[in-house]
């Protein structure tokens, strides 16, 4: 390890010298107090997550060790094929969890509560095509859910994979990686995928 001083615009300089040294993570601390609800966007963190092309570790505070329990936020997209590899290299010999949150459509309009379990149980072979262990899928909104599991679970760290959307020319986050990157409840991994 070895300790820099540069010069430059805080997010560029942070994202090309950590390209240029061929790192292969970013590590950042938060420095607001997580009780305001601050926006992230046009952050220092922000940007180096949505400018770069390394993961990026938010730390929440101050590190006590490996992580011991990571939740790893997956759906069946190629980002959260890059969080589940993410997560797999630092649940190292700790324990992972990988949570899926669906949403029954048209609760209304289905009898019983057999419905919803035959969505669950779709979404769950579907989960299976993504990975090859056990998985949680979770009723429920994504945000609301992934707390809930980090919580449960007493989660040191909660990897979730997001992209950047091209169309104006702009990048944005995925409201996932914006959530919790505002209130993180542990520390966060974002994995980007291109």
């Amino acid at each position: 390890m070895s300790l820099r001083i540069v010069s430059g615009q805080d997010y560029r300089t942070i994202v090309s010298l950590a390209e240029s040294e061929g790192a292969g993570l970013i590590v950042l601390g938060t420095h607001r107090n997580e009780a305001s609800n601050f926006f992230v966007i046009g952050t220092t963190m922000e940007r180096v997550v949505r400018e770069g092309s390394l993961p990026v570790l938010v730390v929440k505070g101050r590190v006590k060790g490996a992580y011991a329990n990571v939740v790893v936020g997956v759906d069946f997209s190629i980002f959260s094929r890059a969080a589940l590899g993410a997560g797999r290299r630092f649940a190292g010999a700790g324990k992972l969890r990988l949570v899926h949150a669906c949403s029954v459509p048209f609760p209304g309009f289905l009898s019983g509560t057999r419905s919803a379990d035959e969505v669950r149980d779709a979404r769950r072979r579907d989960l299976a095509d993504l990975i090859e262990r056990e998985a949680r899928v979770v009723e429920g909104e994504v945000h609301s859910v992934l707390r809930r599991q980090v919580c449960d679970m007493s989660a040191d760290l909660l990897v979730i994979g997001t992209h950047s959307q091209a169309g104006t020319g702009l990048r944005w986050l995925g409201s996932v990686a914006e959530t919790f990157l505002v209130r993180p409840p542990c520390d966060v991994l974002v994995v980007k995928a291109w």
